[in-house]
């Protein structure tokens, strides 16, 4: 397992599968962060989510996404903080949704990365993109 520099502060060292170090962590969701995050924060199930050609802007440029409820709950987008996941899919999510999906999150499925320009390319085909996702931490 190696270490890389948190993408927020680029200052602190975490894991390369952490997202945040616990520093960024705390100022972003006021939470302290010791070894027992996930019982502070929760996880969110496995859920599908559709993704349609419908441009969005939400801090970030990226197209509208909505949970199985279709509900337009955030945006998806790709990552660009010049790190090793630019390019892959991430969502963000509106501040109504953040307390069931957390703010934003990287995308897994089968805990592999989703590449964003493969979500783009089976959204031009076909207009939309279903996406079954992996659990995750809300902090995240």
């Amino acid at each position: 397992m190696k270490y890389i520099k948190c993408p927020r502060c680029e200052l602190n060292y975490i894991h390369e599968e952490e997202e945040l170090c616990p520093v960024c962590i705390n100022e972003l969701y006021g939470q302290k962060h010791g070894g027992a995050r996930n019982s502070a924060t929760g996880y969110v199930g496995s859920e599908k989510f559709i993704i349609k050609n419908e441009p969005e802007h939400f801090d970030f440029d990226g197209l509208k996404l909505y949970n199985s409820k279709n509900e337009n709950v955030g945006i998806a987008f790709a990552t660009k903080d010049n790190c090793s996941s630019d390019g892959n899919l991430e969502f963000h999510f509106y501040p109504q949704y953040e307390n069931k999906y957390g703010r934003w999150h990287r995308i897994r499925v089968n805990n592999l990365a989703v590449l964003y320009k493969t979500v783009v390319s089976r959204i031009n085909q076909s207009g939309i993109f279903e996406i079954t996702v992996d659990e995750w931490q809300k902090f995240r």
